[in-house]
């Protein structure tokens, strides 16, 4: 006699058609399922799973209950390659039966994903690049408390297509086929500036050249080419001591100025000019990256037109050697590239011992800054055009003509000094050192101020002579008012 009593229920045994999958941007992949011995039995189903990026993974089970599908719906631009696993959990809850399997998903970043792991107040990515960075102060690992993010200037039109919060740190994306730099800042709920990082796009990265015991980079910070006749290779500029650059000096026959910069939206937008009014303006600098800071001269005040304090003696010594300085080690301040640092006086007077030492001269230059015929540069006999000095190279280490900026102790003017077709034609970059405690005459007042290293011409010019224009020796005794901007040269951290 057959027997007639059921049978009891098997285990659910879900089978899936796939365990791992490949997932791109805005792609939505199905990993079918069948489960076994279902019997018209109520089957919920359901997914867990921990990734940073949202997925919004479902199931869906068919009306048999013995089927279905798992959809993992990738976000439109996967910014995270880390694999991670789904569980999905099949319950029979009447029959007490639960079953779980495993998909693994393996993401494929979006084109062009660069994880940038080490702390730094700027980055050097590639055009196209899409930079994942640590949004921490300066070269710590403590988190600067952004909530959100903007980009403050960019020197090239839509440079930077977008920037946000991504875990605890951030993610910028840069356009194809541009180069330039931007500033971008760490925002608070309030929309208050906690931090910001400056971003140096260019397809040519800078190399290392090692001179006098030293490793530089071969550029300045920000310079986009190392061909000396173009202002690319001047880089931006920096206030001694600040973090956060200002955009480079644009000499052309429409002037001296800074770049132009845009904002986010492409609109052009300006460096804003302001006197420093706080015995420590440290934290104005940071919450205002980027303004320009100035002090009025004010007879016996002990400032030097500093940007960071009213009175440098009451601010004093050791807060001013904290900015670059910092003991020859690497500052939460120092604006250099992680793993290298502003190069110091020491690493200057290592270059001077090079062993070969080329002038660079411009044939082709021709001048347009009537103001600066007969001064300091060199005729070709028999006509007007100059031959415009534009550095020097040392061992192959290039010190191109640069200029500075200064801001007007009157009214903030910036003014713009020893630029190509300027009198006196410098290439000058910031040491780290500051210079404390010098002490001017007559007034015999305390300043701090803050060390360059350069090389310039002497002479007189309007000769048809050429030798008659000598260039001086490199040298390291350069002393600016901190209110001044020069461009800045890294080398490597030892």
């Amino acid at each position: 006699m057959e027997d007639s009593k059921e049978k009891p229920l098997q285990e659910l045994n879900p089978v899936l058609s796939s365990e791992s999958v490949t997932i791109t941007s805005g792609e939505t992949v199905k990993v079918d399922f069948s489960l076994n011995d279902v019997r018209g039995n109520a089957i919920t189903v359901s997914c867990g799973y921990l990734m940073i990026e949202n997925y919004n993974i479902v199931a869906i089970l068919n009306a048999s209950g013995e089927n279905g599908t798992v959809d993992i719906p990738a976000p439109a631009m996967i910014r995270d390659d880390t694999p991670f696993d789904v569980t999905v959990v099949f319950t029979d809850s009447a029959n007490q039966r639960v079953s779980e399997s495993k998909i693994t998903v393996n993401p494929v970043p979006v084109e062009g994903l660069v994880k940038l792991t080490e702390s730094a107040n700027s980055f050097i990515v590639s055009p196209g690049a899409v930079a994942l960075f640590p949004a921490c102060k300066g070269n710590t690992d403590v988190k600067a408390g952004a909530t959100k993010y903007a980009v403050l200037w960019q020197d090239a039109e839509g440079l930077v297509s977008h920037v946000d919060p991504h875990d605890d740190a951030a993610i910028a994306m840069f356009a194809e086929n541009k180069e330039g730099n931007a500033v971008i800042a760490g925002l608070d709920d309030a929309d208050k500036v906690v931090w910001s990082w400056h971003f140096w796009v260019t397809k040519d990265a800078p190399k290392d050249v090692t001179v006098g015991g030293y490793t530089f980079m071969d550029r300045n910070i920000g310079a986009l080419t190392l061909d000396e006749k173009s202002d690319l290779s001047t880089g931006v500029v920096y206030q001694y001591g600040r973090k956060d650059p200002f955009p480079g000096i644009r000499y052309s026959k429409d002037g001296y100025g800074l770049k132009p910069i845009y904002d986010a939206d492409g609109q052009e937008t300006a460096i804003v000019v302001k006197e420093n009014e706080n015995d420590n303006n440290l934290q104005g600098a940071i919450a205002e990256p980027d303004v320009y800071f100035y002090q009025k001269h004010v007879s016996g005040q002990k400032h030097n037109y500093s940007w960071i304090t009213k009175d440098a003696t009451t601010f004093g010594a050791d807060n001013f050697k904290a900015l670059w300085e910092n003991d020859g080690k690497k500052s939460v301040y120092d604006p250099c590239p992680a793993g290298y640092k502003v190069a110091s006086i020491a690493a200057w007077e290592g270059v001077k011992t090079a062993g070969t030492v080329e002038e660079i001269w411009d044939n082709d230059y021709v001048t347009w800054d009537n103001t600066a015929i007969g001064t300091y540069e060199k005729y070709i006999a028999g006509n007007k055009r100059k031959v415009q000095f534009r550095g020097c190279s040392y061992d192959g280490l290039k010190l191109t003509t640069t200029g500075e900026i200064n801001a007007s102790t009157s009214n903030g003017t910036l003014n713009f000094a020893n630029c190509v077709g300027k009198a006196l034609p410098t290439a000058e970059v910031w040491c780290a050192d500051i210079e404390p405690n010098y002490v001017t005459t007559p007034t015999q007042v305390t300043y701090f101020r803050g060390t360059a290293a350069k090389v310039n011409t002497t002479g007189n010019g309007n000769y048809d002579d050429l030798s008659a224009i000598k260039v001086n020796a490199l040298t390291t005794t350069g002393r600016y008012g901190l209110h001044y901007a020069l461009p800045v040269r890294c080398i490597r951290e030892k």
